[in-house]
Protein backbone atom coordinates (compact mmCIF):
# COMPACT_ATOMS: atom_id res chain seq x y z
CA UNK A 1 0.00 0.00 0.00
CA UNK A 2 1.43 3.48 -1.10
CA UNK A 3 1.93 6.00 1.93
CA UNK A 4 -0.02 9.43 0.95
CA UNK A 5 3.22 10.98 3.22
CA UNK A 6 5.63 9.79 0.62
CA UNK A 7 4.15 10.14 -2.48
CA UNK A 8 5.92 12.46 -4.74
CA UNK A 9 3.63 14.86 -6.24
CA UNK A 10 6.06 16.07 -9.47
CA UNK A 11 6.41 19.87 -9.49
CA UNK A 12 4.53 21.36 -12.76
CA UNK A 13 7.42 24.00 -13.08
CA UNK A 14 10.40 22.08 -12.86
CA UNK A 15 10.68 21.82 -16.28
CA UNK A 16 9.77 25.72 -17.26
CA UNK A 17 12.39 27.42 -18.55
CA UNK A 18 14.58 29.58 -15.69
CA UNK A 19 12.21 32.51 -14.46
CA UNK A 20 8.63 31.45 -15.71
CA UNK A 21 5.78 29.92 -13.43
CA UNK A 22 3.24 28.22 -13.79
CA UNK A 23 1.09 31.62 -12.73
CA UNK A 24 2.94 33.71 -15.04
CA UNK A 25 2.28 31.54 -18.33
CA UNK A 26 0.20 33.08 -20.71
CA UNK A 27 -2.81 30.57 -22.50
CA UNK A 28 -1.80 31.00 -26.10
CA UNK A 29 -4.54 31.91 -28.95
CA UNK A 30 -4.92 30.44 -32.41
CA UNK A 31 -6.22 33.92 -34.20
CA UNK A 32 -9.18 32.81 -36.30
CA UNK A 33 -10.37 34.39 -39.20
CA UNK A 34 -13.84 36.43 -38.22
CA UNK A 35 -15.02 35.88 -42.02
CA UNK A 36 -14.38 32.14 -41.59
CA UNK A 37 -17.01 32.29 -38.55
CA UNK A 38 -19.03 34.41 -40.88
CA UNK A 39 -19.40 32.52 -44.10
CA UNK A 40 -22.72 30.96 -44.89
CA UNK A 41 -22.88 28.03 -46.71
CA UNK A 42 -22.15 28.18 -50.25
CA UNK A 43 -25.57 28.13 -52.27
CA UNK A 44 -25.32 26.88 -55.75
CA UNK A 45 -24.97 29.47 -58.52
CA UNK A 46 -24.55 30.31 -61.91
CA UNK A 47 -24.81 32.63 -65.05
CA UNK A 48 -26.59 31.55 -68.19
CA UNK A 49 -26.46 33.34 -71.11
CA UNK A 50 -29.83 34.60 -72.31
CA UNK A 51 -28.85 37.48 -75.14
CA UNK A 52 -25.79 37.80 -77.12
CA UNK A 53 -25.01 36.47 -80.59
CA UNK A 54 -24.09 32.60 -79.55
CA UNK A 55 -24.67 29.97 -76.70
CA UNK A 56 -27.69 31.23 -75.36
CA UNK A 57 -28.51 28.84 -73.12
CA UNK A 58 -25.14 27.91 -71.89
CA UNK A 59 -24.59 27.92 -68.01
CA UNK A 60 -21.99 28.97 -66.37
CA UNK A 61 -21.20 27.11 -62.79
CA UNK A 62 -20.15 29.43 -60.25
CA UNK A 63 -17.22 28.23 -57.90
CA UNK A 64 -15.06 30.65 -56.83
CA UNK A 65 -15.42 33.42 -54.14
CA UNK A 66 -14.13 36.06 -56.83
CA UNK A 67 -15.40 35.46 -60.70
CA UNK A 68 -13.91 37.06 -63.34
CA UNK A 69 -16.00 37.75 -66.35
CA UNK A 70 -14.41 39.75 -69.96
CA UNK A 71 -13.16 38.58 -73.54
CA UNK A 72 -9.76 37.91 -72.20
CA UNK A 73 -9.07 34.17 -72.00
CA UNK A 74 -7.75 34.34 -69.07
CA UNK A 75 -11.41 35.90 -67.61
CA UNK A 76 -13.20 32.56 -65.13
CA UNK A 77 -16.07 33.13 -67.78
CA UNK A 78 -14.48 34.53 -70.90
CA UNK A 79 -17.18 36.18 -73.32
CA UNK A 80 -16.65 36.20 -77.24
CA UNK A 81 -17.63 39.67 -77.99
CA UNK A 82 -16.24 42.63 -78.73
CA UNK A 83 -18.10 45.11 -76.61
CA UNK A 84 -17.34 42.95 -74.08
CA UNK A 85 -13.72 44.59 -72.22
CA UNK A 86 -10.66 42.04 -71.63
CA UNK A 87 -11.29 41.96 -68.04
CA UNK A 88 -14.88 43.09 -67.37
CA UNK A 89 -16.16 42.88 -64.38
CA UNK A 90 -16.09 40.58 -61.34
CA UNK A 91 -18.64 38.42 -59.56
CA UNK A 92 -17.49 38.92 -55.79
CA UNK A 93 -18.96 36.08 -53.08
CA UNK A 94 -19.46 37.80 -49.79
CA UNK A 95 -19.19 36.18 -46.18
CA UNK A 96 -22.34 35.49 -46.14
CA UNK A 97 -22.97 33.57 -48.82
CA UNK A 98 -24.23 36.77 -51.11
CA UNK A 99 -22.88 38.21 -54.21
CA UNK A 100 -21.58 41.49 -55.32
CA UNK A 101 -21.10 42.42 -58.53
CA UNK A 102 -18.09 45.16 -59.03
CA UNK A 103 -17.15 46.60 -62.69
CA UNK A 104 -13.40 46.86 -63.15
CA UNK A 105 -13.64 50.03 -65.47
CA UNK A 106 -15.02 48.65 -68.26
CA UNK A 107 -15.37 50.52 -71.33
CA UNK A 108 -19.29 50.09 -72.09
CA UNK A 109 -19.79 49.46 -68.05
CA UNK A 110 -21.95 46.68 -66.15
CA UNK A 111 -25.45 46.85 -65.65
CA UNK A 112 -27.39 45.05 -63.08
CA UNK A 113 -31.26 44.74 -64.88
CA UNK A 114 -31.25 48.65 -65.80
CA UNK A 115 -28.90 49.99 -63.05
CA UNK A 116 -25.57 51.21 -64.09
CA UNK A 117 -22.94 49.67 -61.57
CA UNK A 118 -20.95 52.22 -59.50
CA UNK A 119 -18.32 50.82 -57.29
CA UNK A 120 -20.02 47.16 -56.24
CA UNK A 121 -23.55 46.42 -56.37
CA UNK A 122 -25.85 43.16 -54.72
CA UNK A 123 -26.98 40.65 -57.26
CA UNK A 124 -29.88 38.50 -56.36
CA UNK A 125 -31.40 35.46 -57.61
CA UNK A 126 -33.45 36.02 -60.82
CA UNK A 127 -31.71 39.23 -61.58
CA UNK A 128 -30.06 40.11 -64.89
CA UNK A 129 -26.20 41.15 -66.07
CA UNK A 130 -25.70 43.01 -68.15
CA UNK A 131 -21.82 43.40 -69.78
CA UNK A 132 -21.97 45.45 -73.20
CA UNK A 133 -24.19 43.38 -75.40
CA UNK A 134 -24.15 40.39 -73.51
CA UNK A 135 -26.66 39.48 -70.87
CA UNK A 136 -26.76 36.73 -68.30
CA UNK A 137 -29.40 35.55 -65.86
CA UNK A 138 -28.07 34.97 -62.33
CA UNK A 139 -30.04 32.06 -60.75
CA UNK A 140 -28.76 30.88 -56.96
CA UNK A 141 -30.70 28.29 -54.30
CA UNK A 142 -31.25 25.00 -53.72
CA UNK A 143 -33.55 24.31 -56.97
CA UNK A 144 -30.62 25.82 -59.46
CA UNK A 145 -31.35 22.65 -61.76
CA UNK A 146 -35.02 22.91 -62.53
CA UNK A 147 -34.46 26.91 -62.18
CA UNK A 148 -31.61 26.71 -64.77
CA UNK A 149 -34.47 24.53 -66.90
CA UNK A 150 -37.07 26.75 -66.60
CA UNK A 151 -34.90 29.10 -67.58
CA UNK A 152 -34.01 27.17 -71.27
CA UNK A 153 -38.12 27.02 -71.04
CA UNK A 154 -38.50 30.53 -70.77
CA UNK A 155 -35.88 31.32 -74.19
CA UNK A 156 -38.28 29.31 -76.39
CA UNK A 157 -41.12 32.08 -75.27
CA UNK A 158 -39.35 35.52 -74.01
CA UNK A 159 -37.07 38.08 -75.83
CA UNK A 160 -34.10 37.54 -73.97
CA UNK A 161 -32.93 41.10 -74.28
CA UNK A 162 -36.32 42.97 -73.05
CA UNK A 163 -37.43 39.92 -71.02
CA UNK A 164 -41.14 40.56 -72.45
CA UNK A 165 -42.96 38.14 -74.81
CA UNK A 166 -41.11 37.13 -78.20
CA UNK A 167 -42.32 37.09 -82.05
CA UNK A 168 -42.55 33.89 -81.95
CA UNK A 169 -45.13 33.47 -78.83
CA UNK A 170 -47.27 36.60 -79.76
CA UNK A 171 -48.19 35.34 -82.90
CA UNK A 172 -49.44 32.29 -81.30
CA UNK A 173 -51.45 34.37 -78.69
CA UNK A 174 -52.51 36.21 -81.03
CA UNK A 175 -54.05 33.27 -82.91
CA UNK A 176 -55.58 31.84 -79.91
CA UNK A 177 -56.79 35.29 -78.67
CA UNK A 178 -58.72 35.88 -82.10
CA UNK A 179 -60.43 32.38 -82.12
CA UNK A 180 -61.55 33.09 -78.62
CA UNK A 181 -63.26 36.44 -79.05
CA UNK A 182 -64.78 34.76 -82.14
CA UNK A 183 -65.54 32.12 -80.37
CA UNK A 184 -67.52 33.81 -77.74
CA UNK A 185 -67.99 37.21 -79.18
CA UNK A 186 -65.48 39.19 -76.75
CA UNK A 187 -64.05 42.60 -77.05
CA UNK A 188 -60.20 42.52 -78.57
CA UNK A 189 -57.85 45.16 -79.10
CA UNK A 190 -54.33 45.43 -80.61
CA UNK A 191 -51.71 48.13 -79.91
CA UNK A 192 -48.47 47.93 -82.39
CA UNK A 193 -45.96 50.81 -81.33
CA UNK A 194 -42.48 51.58 -81.92
CA UNK A 195 -39.53 53.98 -80.51
CA UNK A 196 -39.65 57.10 -82.36
CA UNK A 197 -36.08 57.99 -84.37
CA UNK A 198 -34.84 54.97 -82.73
CA UNK A 199 -31.71 54.81 -85.54
CA UNK A 200 -30.70 58.16 -84.85
CA UNK A 201 -30.39 57.21 -80.79
CA UNK A 202 -28.08 54.29 -82.34
CA UNK A 203 -26.04 56.71 -84.60
CA UNK A 204 -25.44 59.33 -81.38
CA UNK A 205 -25.52 57.32 -78.21
CA UNK A 206 -24.54 53.96 -79.65
CA UNK A 207 -26.22 50.30 -79.71
CA UNK A 208 -25.46 49.63 -76.77
CA UNK A 209 -27.29 52.71 -75.57
CA UNK A 210 -29.70 51.49 -78.09
CA UNK A 211 -30.07 48.27 -76.23
CA UNK A 212 -30.60 49.86 -73.05
CA UNK A 213 -33.27 52.06 -73.76
CA UNK A 214 -35.23 49.11 -75.17
CA UNK A 215 -35.33 46.82 -72.06
CA UNK A 216 -35.71 49.72 -69.87
CA UNK A 217 -38.50 51.08 -71.80
CA UNK A 218 -39.77 47.02 -71.94
CA UNK A 219 -39.47 47.43 -67.95
CA UNK A 220 -41.13 50.38 -67.67
CA UNK A 221 -44.10 49.73 -69.32
CA UNK A 222 -44.70 45.85 -67.94
CA UNK A 223 -45.17 47.62 -64.65
CA UNK A 224 -48.50 49.33 -66.19
CA UNK A 225 -50.00 46.36 -67.81
CA UNK A 226 -52.68 43.91 -66.63
CA UNK A 227 -51.69 40.62 -65.77
CA UNK A 228 -53.73 39.38 -68.53
CA UNK A 229 -52.22 41.83 -71.18
CA UNK A 230 -49.52 39.47 -73.89
CA UNK A 231 -46.64 42.04 -74.52
CA UNK A 232 -44.05 41.45 -76.87
CA UNK A 233 -41.41 42.40 -78.74
CA UNK A 234 -41.94 42.32 -82.22
CA UNK A 235 -39.12 42.77 -84.18
CA UNK A 236 -36.39 45.66 -83.80
CA UNK A 237 -37.77 48.89 -81.56
CA UNK A 238 -41.71 47.38 -82.16
CA UNK A 239 -43.53 46.64 -79.84
CA UNK A 240 -47.09 44.77 -79.70
CA UNK A 241 -49.18 44.45 -76.63
CA UNK A 242 -52.73 42.07 -76.77
CA UNK A 243 -55.79 43.48 -75.27
CA UNK A 244 -58.03 41.00 -74.29
CA UNK A 245 -61.28 41.81 -73.85
CA UNK A 246 -60.89 45.75 -74.17
CA UNK A 247 -63.03 47.79 -76.36
CA UNK A 248 -61.38 50.64 -78.44
CA UNK A 249 -62.29 53.20 -76.56
CA UNK A 250 -60.36 51.72 -73.99
CA UNK A 251 -57.13 50.50 -75.61
CA UNK A 252 -56.91 54.53 -76.68
CA UNK A 253 -56.95 55.52 -73.51
CA UNK A 254 -54.49 52.78 -72.21
CA UNK A 255 -52.62 53.58 -75.54
CA UNK A 256 -52.28 57.25 -74.51
CA UNK A 257 -51.79 56.48 -71.22
CA UNK A 258 -47.99 53.97 -72.03
CA UNK A 259 -47.71 56.62 -74.44
CA UNK A 260 -47.24 59.41 -71.13
CA UNK A 261 -45.74 57.01 -69.01
CA UNK A 262 -42.41 56.25 -71.94
CA UNK A 263 -42.27 60.44 -72.38
CA UNK A 264 -41.68 61.16 -68.75
CA UNK A 265 -39.60 58.35 -67.60
CA UNK A 266 -36.19 59.11 -67.09
CA UNK A 267 -33.56 57.23 -69.54
CA UNK A 268 -29.65 56.87 -68.92
CA UNK A 269 -27.01 55.70 -70.39
CA UNK A 270 -23.85 56.26 -68.79
CA UNK A 271 -24.98 59.39 -67.06
CA UNK A 272 -26.16 60.73 -70.26
CA UNK A 273 -29.97 61.42 -70.37
CA UNK A 274 -31.81 60.06 -73.82
CA UNK A 275 -35.35 61.68 -74.07
CA UNK A 276 -37.48 58.74 -75.66
CA UNK A 277 -41.02 58.84 -76.97
CA UNK A 278 -43.28 56.55 -78.83
CA UNK A 279 -45.71 56.45 -81.31
CA UNK A 280 -48.50 53.88 -81.40
CA UNK A 281 -51.59 52.54 -83.55
CA UNK A 282 -54.53 50.94 -82.26
CA UNK A 283 -57.10 48.38 -83.87
CA UNK A 284 -59.83 46.53 -83.02
CA UNK A 285 -60.39 42.97 -83.65
CA UNK A 286 -63.59 42.08 -86.53
CA UNK A 287 -65.16 39.06 -88.32
CA UNK A 288 -63.73 40.35 -91.54
CA UNK A 289 -60.28 39.80 -90.22
CA UNK A 290 -59.49 36.05 -90.96
CA UNK A 291 -56.01 35.87 -89.86
CA UNK A 292 -53.39 37.27 -87.32
CA UNK A 293 -51.38 39.30 -90.22
CA UNK A 294 -54.82 40.84 -90.91
CA UNK A 295 -54.81 42.16 -87.29
CA UNK A 296 -51.58 43.37 -87.31
CA UNK A 297 -51.73 45.45 -90.24
CA UNK A 298 -54.49 47.21 -89.24
CA UNK A 299 -52.33 48.24 -86.09
CA UNK A 300 -49.28 48.84 -88.13
CA UNK A 301 -51.45 51.23 -90.83
CA UNK A 302 -52.44 53.44 -87.84
CA UNK A 303 -48.88 53.46 -86.64
CA UNK A 304 -47.42 54.37 -89.78
CA UNK A 305 -50.57 57.39 -89.38
CA UNK A 306 -49.16 58.73 -85.98
CA UNK A 307 -45.26 58.80 -87.08
CA UNK A 308 -46.46 60.58 -90.81
CA UNK A 309 -48.61 62.73 -87.82
CA UNK A 310 -45.32 64.13 -86.46
CA UNK A 311 -44.59 61.31 -83.58
CA UNK A 312 -45.22 60.71 -79.94
CA UNK A 313 -49.26 60.08 -80.34
CA UNK A 314 -51.49 57.33 -80.90
CA UNK A 315 -53.85 57.06 -83.90
CA UNK A 316 -56.61 54.33 -83.98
Amino acid sequence: MNDDKNYHHPDPDLNKPAGISSDAEQTRVLAINPDLLQRGPAKPSCLVLVYGKEDLGKKFEIHKDETSIGRSAACTICVNDESVSRVHCFLIRQPDGTFRVRDNRSTNGTMINTTLITGEQVIQDGDHLHLGGVMFKFLSGDNLESDYYNEIYRLTTVDGLTQVYNKRYYLEALNREMSRARRYGRALSLIMFDIDFFKKINDTYGHLAGDMILSSLAATISGVIRKEDIFARYGGEEFSIILPEISIENARFFAEKIRRVVEMAQFQYQNVAIPVTISLGIATFDLTMDSADAFIRAADENLYIAKRSGRNCSVG
